[in-house]
């Protein structure tokens, strides 16, 4: 079980223009609101540069990164999250 009160799933495909600064906004709220949250990132298998953004987020507190291998779509990569 854990110490969380939820889990913040984000499925996420091609987005290197803008994952950085969201998954930073959303950490920095989450660490003022003293950590109430994980965050969930899936890849569904992004063929840009996002797999190499979300690098320097796979060590941080509270995130979970996961990736798929290709491309599944939407609905399978929430699955996946959940």
């Amino acid at each position: 079980m854990s110490n969380y009160n939820f889990s913040l799933v984000l499925p996420i495909f091609n987005e290197q223009d803008a994952v950085e600064y969201a998954l930073e906004e959303i950490i920095k709220l989450n660490l003022e609101d003293k950590s109430l949250f994980e965050i969930v990132i899936v890849d569904d298998g992004s063929n840009d540069l996002t797999k190499k953004k979300l690098e320097k987020f796979k060590n941080k507190i509270h995130v979970n990164l996961i990736r798929h291998e290709r491309n599944y779509g939407y609905g399978k990569a929430l699955k996946t999250g959940i």
